[in-house]
């Protein structure tokens, strides 16, 4: 097992009690590629894993890594809808008629909706690369607050990867749902779990 194999399935014990395992980024994605997931729990023990939604060949890595999440009794055994963004590895290069613009792309994403007391993603914004940064292996981990609107309101950082932190952050606070509802049917705020997982950057191409 190499050394990035080793950073992305071991296990960060958490505050609160919650432990991650995050997702390998697969060898063999030719692109970025984003998976939607629940985590059922039983006794703080993942017990289940429901994809919600998944592009190939990000499924199986998502599923394996999620088998392994531990939650602690204050949780009680809630069900954690947890959205994993492979970070396309290429810049996107947009050309706006007065020169060429670097910027994240962003990816419509139709879930399933595993109960309406859940949100689930559709829209999900990778994280924004400078030119300069062209090395990079690893996952950041983050707890995010779902409004009854459907928006990301405050961010927890739960898993850092150092510099890369702050654009994981601001690319979630991009992502929107279509939000949880409760009895009554109204649309009311919750949480989610998101994993941004970095690769090298390749070279720069025309989306």
């Amino acid at each position: 097992m190499n050394v990035f194999s080793f950073v992305f399935l071991m296990g960060c014990q958490l505050a609160a009690g919650l432990n991650v395992v995050v997702p390998a980024y697969p060898a063999n994605a030719a692109h970025g590629g984003n998976v939607a997931a629940v985590i059922e729990f039983s006794k703080g023990a993942a017990s289940r894993v429901v994809i919600l939604y998944a592009d190939e060949p990000f499924v199986e890595p998502t599923r394996t890594a999620l088998a392994q999440w531990r939650v602690s009794a204050e949780r009680k055994d809630k069900p954690a809808l947890v959205v994993v963004n492979f970070r396309e590895p290429f810049l996107s290069v947009v050309n706006t008629g007065h020169g060429i613009k670097l910027e994240p792309q962003s990816h419509r994403i139709d879930s399933s909706r595993y109960d309406r007391s859940m949100p689930v993603p559709k829209l999900v914004v990778d994280p924004f690369y400078s030119d300069a940064s062209l090395v990079v292996m690893g996952a950041s981990v983050l707890h995010l607050e779902v409004t009854e609107s459907g928006s990301v309101g405050e961010v927890e950082v739960i898993q850092a990867l150092g510099d890369y932190t702050q654009a994981t952050v601001e690319a979630v606070k991009k992502w929107s749902f279509v939000p949880a509802r409760n009895e009554t049917d109204r649309p009311v705020a919750s949480d989610a779990f998101g994993i941004c997982v970095y690769r090298p950057l390749q070279n720069l191409r025309e989306p």
